[in-house]
């Protein structure tokens, strides 16, 4: 029996991490990847600065310095809950 390619010989424009694909440019793969399993992960998509500023307001936002958090609608002025 003849063991099936590994997904990076057949998609060449990626690696992998574990049980995760990381792509290194956008194509067809990273759009199959991302119709099979409703993510894709993109290296370098975004620069380090714009990361740290991502994860200060992930940190933020933990902190509660954003104010309460409302799931749906509730608790949203002038909508209610149907």
């Amino acid at each position: 029996m003849t063991a099936a390619p590994s997904k990076t010989s057949v998609l060449p424009d990626c690696r992998r991490h574990g049980d995760l694909t990381l792509f290194e440019r956008v194509g067809p793969g990273f759009t199959d990847h991302y119709v099979a399993f409703g993510f894709a992960l993109l290296a370098n998509a975004l620069a380090p600065d714009e990361v740290a500023a991502v994860n200060a307001d992930a940190l933020k936002l933990c902190r509660g310095d954003f104010g309460t958090i409302h799931y749906g609608l509730s608790g949203v002025e002038g909508r209610t809950r149907s």
